[in-house]
């Protein structure tokens, strides 16, 4: 029972970062005046609200902060009463404005609906980093698992930046130039598996299937690359090809990547019942904001490319939302998703009308 109030609360805790588009749509419906514009506010007041309670909540129910019964009662309290007022609005909006309600529906989905949407080989690992503690669900079919983890969110953070910078192919090349070849950390990246899956993996281990919800620092962690079992560090340039005997994720689970946990019902019910039309629609090598790179020589765009520091998507928030045009500026060329996308169209028989790069990769087209 406990698990469930906490998976239901960290969801909360996390539903505003989650739903930029939705907060972005919303805030569209909301600039306006009238009965909708009232009450499209009054929700996203409500789910704030709500967002900062269940955070201290799961803090408290973890351990994260120290225990006080009279505060966790009280938390509780203040949350009926919030639920209380937001089930108001949001059956008003569903009775009053029944399409904006079926597009913006706030709330998180039940774990008992989680495990009935997912398949005998999947399961689904929640990671929701926090200021003091951070806090990893794991849920299949047959069981749920709630375990704190002793990362905060600015550990995990800058973990992460190690772990990317293992993955700078330009650093890699300043490093090999000076005599001095600065591999990727296997053990590292070892230890970074036991962190975040090390407390669920006998629940996880043995499904093919791996589907990831990160938030906060985790969402630029390319989950795949972990290593699942200690690996022999490669003990220079000479020997990099031992990479391949190491014993990444990828070559345990399929990994699949959600930005929340409500999404898998979108993309499980929704998408059962969308009938594909064509092989293949494809859009790549975008242009976002000013262009970063110069250049027409394919393998010269490729290169500049990478020159651009990576790092996580929150550093591009500016409030409750993203800011867009920060991110155009920040974002490299992607060259390389052109020669991707015309692989799979000739392997799936694609025409080559139905690829879409550069400028006709926009938003219009979508």
């Amino acid at each position: 029972e406990r698990n469930e109030e906490a998976f239901e609360a960290a969801q909360w805790a996390t539903q505003s970062a989650e739903a930029s588009a939705l907060s972005q749509m919303a805030g569209r419906f909301a600039a306006g005046s009238g009965a909708l514009a009232a009450l499209v506010r009054e929700q996203q007041d409500l789910v704030n609200q709500r967002q900062g309670l269940d955070r201290s909540l799961v803090a408290q129910m973890s351990g994260a902060e120290a225990p006080n019964a009279s505060r966790e009662d009280d938390l509780r309290r203040q949350l009926v009463i919030l639920n209380q007022r937001l089930a108001g609005v949001n059956a008003k909006l569903a009775k009053e404005f029944p399409d904006y309600a079926n597009l913006s529906n706030p709330g998180p989905i039940a774990l008992a609906v989680v495990q009935a949407l997912l398949r005998p080989d999947e399961a689904l690992v929640f990671l929701l980093s926090g200021e003091k503690a951070s806090e990893a669900f794991a849920v299949t079919r047959e069981t749920a698992i709630w375990r704190s983890i002793a990362s905060t969110e600015s550990q995990l953070s800058q973990r992460v930046v190690n772990f990317r910078r293992g993955l700078d192919i330009d650093e890699f090349e300043r490093s090999l130039a000076s005599g001095h070849p600065d591999l990727f950390d296997l053990a590292g990246a070892h230890d970074l598996y036991e962190t975040l899956f090390g407390p669920l993996e006998a629940w996880i281990k043995d499904k093919k299937n791996l589907i990831v919800v990160p938030t906060g620092p985790l969402t630029s962690l390319p989950f795949q690359l972990l290593i699942v079992d200690p690996s022999a560090p490669v003990s220079g340039i000479e020997k990099i090809g031992d990479y391949r005997k190491a014993h990444w994720l990828i070559t345990r689970h399929a990994v699949s990547i959600l930005p929340s946990v409500a999404s898998l019902r979108a993309l499980r019910v929704s998408g059962s019942r969308s009938q594909g039309t064509k092989p293949l629609v494809g859009f790549g090598d975008p242009i976002f904001g000013k262009e970063t790179v110069a250049t027409t020589d394919g393998m010269s765009a490729k290169s500049s490319a990478r020159n651009l520091e990576t790092g996580n998507y929150t550093n591009f928030w500016k409030g409750a939302g993203v800011d867009r045009a920060r991110l155009a500026d920040a974002l490299p060329r992607l060259p390389d998703t052109a020669d991707e996308l015309q692989a799979v169209a000739n392997a799936v028989g694609a025409g080559p009308g139905d690829i879409f790069l550069r400028d006709k990769a926009s938003e219009t087209v979508v």
